[in-house]
């Protein structure tokens, strides 16, 4: 129990600077953006801007957070190697990586 405690202890590390890096650079956005209620206005193909906004946030945060998941899990407990085998492991990581880069 003691080594999956460290295990866990090691795959959380450092992961608390990126969170409030997020919460701060969030925090100064917004308020940029409510000194002028304009910067929100319009649309791209029919999307507003104010989803095109949020779009631009969530899908470099949801990239961080599936590369800290996949890489932080195989590094400490080799989980998608030991489940699926290398070749198989790696082609579902690229996989992940290939759906990212098409919502991008």
């Amino acid at each position: 129990m003691v080594k999956e405690n460290q295990i866990l202890r090691e795959i959380f590390r450092y992961q608390i600077w990126h969170l409030l890096s997020v919460a701060i650079l969030l925090i100064l956005v917004l308020t940029f953006i409510a000194q002028d209620d304009a910067l929100l206005n319009g649309s791209l193909w029919g999307i507003g801007t104010e989803t095109w906004f949020w779009l631009s946030i969530a899908i470099p945060i949801f990239h961080q957070v599936y590369v800290w998941i996949v890489w932080r899990l195989e590094l400490y407990r080799g989980t998608f190697t030991s489940r699926f085998g290398l070749q198989k492991a790696f082609n579902l990581y690229r996989a992940g990586f290939y759906y990212y880069s098409c919502i991008q």
